[in-house]
């Protein structure tokens, strides 16, 4: 969980999976948007790995998590 003091993160555009797979085949982002699927290789998954480590980087630990969703509740 990010939260909100934590300003604007750099994945507010939408979801998106990083796909990693064995062997020869490249790595690929699996994004769904409003027109449909949209399927990212090569150069393009480095953006979305850079993003996804800020995302961890910014979000709360897990116990953090659970205390702040516990706080939520009670109020």
């Amino acid at each position: 969980m990010i939260p909100f003091d934590a300003g604007p993160h750099p994945a507010t555009g939408g979801r998106f999976t990083i796909i990693s797979f064995r062997g020869q085949d490249p790595d690929a982002v699996y994004i769904e948007t409003i027109g449909g699927e949209l399927l990212i290789e090569s150069e393009g998954v480095a953006q979305y790995r850079r993003v996804f480590r800020r995302l961890n980087a910014d979000a709360l630990s897990t116990e953090d998590t659970i205390a702040l969703i516990g706080r939520m509740a009670g109020s």
